[in-house]
């Protein structure tokens, strides 16, 4: 094809493309099995956690107020 406006506009087309192609590569490999398993593990675990945060924040609490009588 020879230069020229139609040439270049292709060419900034393919460019485009390309680069949406890399970027869902990418995206692909950020969202494989491995990862979305390691990703609901930590969840569960966080989960957990907090819920033992927030017994034990309650069990401080209460024996703060028998405490203060």
């Amino acid at each position: 094809m020879a230069p020229g406006v139609v040439r270049e506009k292709y060419e900034r087309k393919l460019r485009r493309i390309s680069e949406r192609q890399a970027q869902l590569t990418d995206r692909a490999t950020d969202f494989d099995g491995v990862v979305l398993t390691d990703n609901e593990f930590d969840n569960r675990r966080l989960t957990v956690a907090l819920a033992e945060t927030d017994t034990y924040i309650a069990e401080v609490t209460a024996h703060r107020d028998t405490l203060s009588n």
